[in-house]
């Protein structure tokens, strides 16, 4: 979608308002001056119907649950939560600036999602940090809103038990977070080399673990009492050839590494 045509259709649906829209909830209209000679009318409502755009600036902006049938997307400052058997959708509005990622939990009840700091000349000058939305899908509520990466966040992850939120930085961000599901608060935070690509937990680990991928760097990450315990992994030379820009791991413990020449390599 052209950015011209996205910025024109988020902004035709926030209508400029400060009302936090839920598809389906009524909202009121920006009232304008009544025609001369006419008594006023009742002030006129509007109703969120559809949501048509989509983030494809950005990757990880999309996220489709098979067992749910639920399809989720960011359209500008919009999560839209889309029920694909029936067409419902419900739009989620917490986000001041575009939405850059996304995540949900393995069991679809949860969904993460990102948004770098406003620029400095925006109406928020106090804000000057990354924002990651918890929302509580079955309600459309957002639990929590928290805060740390100065530049954006990259990529987002949830562990597999739906305990642990992992977020990285945005370039030239060099870092990543664990954060406490429950309670919105980050436990413990790591640096990098490099700035991260792409992240996934491991599955099947006796501690919490999680991967982090960079251009030419794959770090394997263990969580041991809100300490982060990090190695490199040794890359043979050919995953070198060319920069690393996607990460799979696969439930049997194999990671699967994709790179700029469209190679897929199992690690």
């Amino acid at each position: 979608v052209a950015d011209g045509f996205q910025q024109s259709t988020a902004e035709a649906v926030l209508l400029e308002s400060q009302h936090q829209l839920v598809a389906g909830s009524v909202v009121p209209a920006e009232a304008g001056e009544p025609k001369a000679g006419k008594p006023a009318a009742a002030e006129p409502h509007l109703q969120v119907q559809r949501v048509i755009g989509f983030n494809g600036d950005s990757r990880g902006t999309c996220a489709w649950q098979a067992d749910s049938g639920l399809l989720l997307y960011a359209a500008n400052q919009c999560l839209i939560v889309e029920q694909l058997a029936t067409r419902e959708q419900r739009c989620l509005v917490q986000h001041t600036t575009g939405i850059s990622c996304l995540a949900v939990t393995p069991d679809g009840s949860l969904i993460a999602s990102a948004s770098p700091p406003p620029p400095e000349s925006s109406s928020e000058p106090s804000v000057t940090t990354a924002q990651i939305c918890l929302w509580h899908v079955a309600t459309a509520t957002c639990l929590h809103v928290m805060h740390h990466h100065s530049c954006g966040v990259q990529a987002l992850s949830f562990s597999h038990d739906g305990v642990w939120l992992l977020s990285a930085g945005k370039d030239p961000e060099q870092n990543v977070v664990i954060w406490d599901v429950e309670t919105g608060a980050a436990l413990t935070s790591g640096t990098t080399s490099q700035p991260v690509i792409d992240l996934a937990w491991r599955p099947h680990t006796p501690l919490p673990a999680f991967v982090t991928l960079s251009k030419s760097e794959v770090l394997a990450w263990e969580l041991e009492s809100s300490h982060l315990a990090q190695r490199c992994l040794r890359l043979p030379p050919p995953l070198l050839e060319a920069p690393l820009t996607a990460l799979g791991p696969h439930l049997d413990g194999t990671l699967f590494l994709g790179d700029a020449n469209g190679n897929i390599w199992r690690l």
